[in-house]
């Protein structure tokens, strides 16, 4: 009956929230996923004990609101069938964040505006990723800060730049890091 069937999935939610694996190896929050409706996979987290959030092979499609985790040093969310990088306004801003890593993706515009207010910030990797445009101003301002190292793409993806967003790259990243 729809009643069991309420009590079932409240059921696997409290085991999906008990499991101490990461995200991929909870068997209760990959059901929940394929077989319910909205269901937010940072709900089965403690946002004051995580400090890794890894989403890689989850089919996420977006990165939740992580704006709850305070202790957040890195993101990872490689072949997650993600179209863009987590707007800022998503992200826990006085977290210890230092590394975001979102190869093997649909990103196509990176990084979106506002990064650089990301205090702690030294890597971002977007390998594997079809980029098309390069936000050339918000990497500038990444590249100004102390301890900001890595911005990376696939060297081919610059071919597929535009002209003007292809020169402004190759003028910045030759000009910081060459």
């Amino acid at each position: 009956s729809g009643e069991a069937y309420e009590q079932g999935v409240a059921n696997i939610k409290r085991l999906a929230s008990e499991q101490n694996v990461p995200l991929q190896q909870n068997k209760y929050l990959k059901w929940l996923m394929e077989n319910t409706e909205g269901v937010e996979v940072t709900d089965f987290l403690d946002p004051e004990t995580t400090d890794r959030l890894d989403f890689s092979g989850m089919n996420i499609g977006s990165i939740p609101d992580l704006t709850k985790f305070k202790n957040l040093d890195a993101i990872l969310a490689e072949g997650s069938n993600l179209n863009e990088m987590p707007s800022v306004d998503k992200l826990p801003m006085e977290a210890p964040l230092t590394m975001m890593s979102f190869q093997n993706n649909n990103i196509t515009v990176a990084p979106p505006e506002g990064y650089e207010k990301l205090p702690n910030l030294f890597s971002i990797n977007l390998k594997g990723n079809p980029i098309e445009r390069v936000n050339v101003d918000v990497v500038a301002k990444l590249l100004d800060l102390d301890d900001f190292i890595r911005f990376a793409i696939d060297d081919d993806r610059i071919e597929s730049l535009s002209p003007e967003n292809k020169k402004e790259y190759q003028d910045l990243i030759g000009g910081s890091l060459g």
